[in-house]
């Protein structure tokens, strides 16, 4: 029971992760190396301004995205390259909401 009970946030968290990937994979990738994330002089200092430029690039591009859609882009982001605090309504997993020291949050 312990085991489930520790388990289903990371299963809940996954698969917007998962989400988000093939929605940057198949709408962001094509402009956006994993050099534009991992530069010194990025916009994003938290993760809500990560959220912010994902709105704003996703309607320069002409974008239709959904809060959900937007959160899960921002969430693989976050997961993959940034590190920052996250919205537990977000990422829903624990390890991944927390950050820890140094990670922007």
């Amino acid at each position: 029971m312990l085991a489930l009970a520790l388990w289903a946030p990371a299963a809940m968290a996954q698969p917007a992760i998962e989400r988000g990937r093939a929605l940057y994979e198949t709408r962001c990738i094509a402009c956006h190396e994993k050099s534009v994330h991992q530069r010194e002089s990025r916009k994003a200092q938290d993760f809500g301004a990560l959220r912010r430029e994902v709105e704003r690039w996703s309607t320069n591009i002409g974008g239709e995205w959904r809060a959900e859609e937007l959160d899960a882009v921002a969430a693989f982001l976050n997961d993959r390259y940034y590190r920052f605090t996250c919205p537990p309504a977000v990422c829903r997993d624990p390890a991944r909401a927390g950050g820890g020291p140094g990670h922007g949050g």
